[in-house]
């Protein structure tokens, strides 16, 4: 007996309306019981999908914008600031030097590199929560598009000192970025949902 994906239904529940995602899943694990295969099912969900993400832009599309934009602020900022500590006017290096005492240009270099890149987990995670707690009506599907705009221009690339290897440097770009992204977006649901919670239960 065929079943229903569990990651496409999960997909649905979160990023459609709950009264729309409710009876568009009846009606397709119908169709699976019935004989329709897994990917027949995929194909249902990525058209609901779309079409879901559609009506959100069209009914909410300042606000959606809005909290992206205010993501990608913050991944901006980070930016900005990894561009001016790592110039050629050195600034950043002379300062590390003077105020710790660091032996070598070498040693240096690789305590910038440290900082920018905690700080880069620190900016992307601020830019997820604050996309997710600004478009709090459609919390996954704010935090999948700036996830995906931001993958688009390779987590927003970064000028960096050659402390590692490549394989381990392109490694700490990706868990710095995406990383950052999902904790911070993860923060943002885990707070609405607290949130929520509350409100039911002063209702009630």
């Amino acid at each position: 007996m065929n079943t229903a994906p569990k990651l496409a239904t999960w997909l649905l529940t979160r990023l459609c309306s709950a009264r729309h995602a409710e009876s568009l899943i009846g009606d397709l694990h119908e169709q699976v019981a019935a004989g329709r295969n897994r990917w027949w099912y995929w194909r249902q969900v990525v058209i609901a999908l779309a079409l879901s993400a559609a009506q959100v832009v069209r009914e909410n599309g300042l606000s959606f914008i809005g909290a992206l934009a205010a993501g990608w602020l913050a991944m901006l900022a980070w930016f900005a600031t990894n561009m001016w500590m790592t110039g050629s006017h050195v600034t950043a290096v002379n300062f590390v030097d003077d105020t710790l005492g660091v032996p070598s240009r070498h040693y240096s270099w690789m305590t910038i590199w440290f900082f920018t890149a905690a700080l880069r987990l620190v900016c992307f995670a601020l830019a997820g929560w604050l996309a997710v707690r600004i478009y709090r009506r459609h919390s996954y599907a704010v935090a999948i598009a700036l996830i995906a705009s931001a993958w688009l221009w390779k987590w927003v690339p970064w000028r960096m000192y050659r402390a590692f290897d490549d394989e381990i440097l392109m490694l700490v770009h990706d868990v710095t970025g995406l990383g950052g992204l999902l904790l911070g977006a993860a923060w943002g649901i885990y707070q609405a949902k607290r949130r929520a919670s509350r409100e039911t239960r002063r209702s009630v």
